[in-house]
């Protein structure tokens, strides 16, 4: 239920406000609201839309849509650059997920300082660094001798 102003003497206190199921928000104070009352009677009424102009995304192609908070994080769904989450330097949390799963066509880039992994990492494919990958690091190991009196050793019997 929402306070709302009426005009500069008037409110009403409580008022219902409906939204679009799966959606809940907080209209910050100062926002907008489209207010229906039954028959006139203010103490009948509900809200049914609210906006926050300094708040809300501009700019928006037609057919584009977002959702935003006053802070100004947002999940756009753009025409010409696909989803753009911004978090505006906010913690992004999947929690209780058993698997999450990305199915990308081309890559996936993570461009970060540092990444952590807590858990083992298994790869279907090979994995490499800045020097070299380290199916290349195996046929050097495996290969590999050392230098005796008389020749070399052979190559090791346990291979990687």
């Amino acid at each position: 239920k929402i306070q709302v102003a009426l005009g500069p003497y008037d409110g009403v206190d409580h008022l219902k406000r409906l939204a679009e199921f799966g959606f809940a928000s907080s209209p910050p104070e100062g926002s907008d609201v489209l207010a229906v009352f039954i028959a006139g009677d203010v103490s009948n009424g509900v809200i049914v839309a609210t906006g926050h102009q300094a708040s809300r995304l501009k700019n928006l192609k037609p057919g584009e849509a977002a959702i935003y908070d006053v802070l100004g994080r947002s999940i756009w769904l753009t025409k010409d650059n696909g989803i753009v989450i911004e978090a505006k330097d906010d913690n992004v949390t999947v929690n209780n997920a058993k698997t999450v799963t990305i199915n990308a066509s081309d890559e996936i880039v993570f461009n970060t300082p540092k990444l952590t992994v807590n858990g083992d990492i298994e790869a279907t494919g090979d994995v490499k660094d800045v020097v070299r990958a380290m199916a290349a690091d195996r046929g050097i190991y495996n290969g590999h001798t050392h230098p005796v009196s008389g020749g070399d050793t052979e190559v090791p019997n346990q291979q990687e």
